[in-house]
């Protein structure tokens, strides 16, 4: 079985600039993230690989979602993929709280390196305020569930998708 490429690219222009929408997505990847993994990867064994990232600069930003598959099995991880972001109505009050505390133990297990946190530190002059690493805690605390579900349904309105597959 050759292994191909699937990217997923989901782009919303000055998220970074929108500290809601920028907390309400790492709450929304975290839970995407275990959800996908699960069944995707372990439950229907679709990928060998499966990963998120967000990139953000001080104007835009945009959302990617890796799976290494097969040829074959693209349509249907696609499928799967948007199909998460629009049941989004599914996520609980109870997987945000899991989803929180996951991106908080992130934090500070990455904070545990001082190069990680002078990266981070840069990285928020240059497109927010560095201030903002020490109350990145609180502000994870303040996301809703309504907000959550709110930007993922709007992230899904408008996506493209890159195979890379070889001949």
């Amino acid at each position: 079985m050759a292994e191909e490429e699937l990217r997923i690219f989901i782009q919303r222009e000055k998220i970074r600039t929108m500290k809601k929408d920028l907390r309400a997505l790492g709450e929304k990847e975290t839970q995407k993230k275990k959800e996908e993994i699960l069944e995707i990867r372990e439950k229907r064994g679709l990928a060998y690989a499966i990963r998120s990232s967000l990139e953000t600069e001080k104007h835009y930003s945009y959302y990617t979602i890796y799976v290494g598959t097969a040829k074959e099995s693209i349509p249907e991880v696609r499928s799967l993929i948007i199909e998460g972001f629009k049941n989004i109505d599914k996520m609980s009050q109870e997987d945000l709280k899991e989803a929180k505390e996951r991106l908080i133990g992130l934090k500070k297990v990455s904070s545990e390196e001082s190069v990680n946190v002078m990266n981070e530190l840069m990285f928020l002059e240059l497109t927010t305020k560095a201030e903002n690493y020490y109350t990145y805690e609180e502000d994870i605390n303040k996301v809703t569930l309504e907000e959550v579900k709110s930007l993922a349904k709007k992230m899904i309105k408008k996506y493209s998708t890159a195979a890379i597959v070889p001949k």
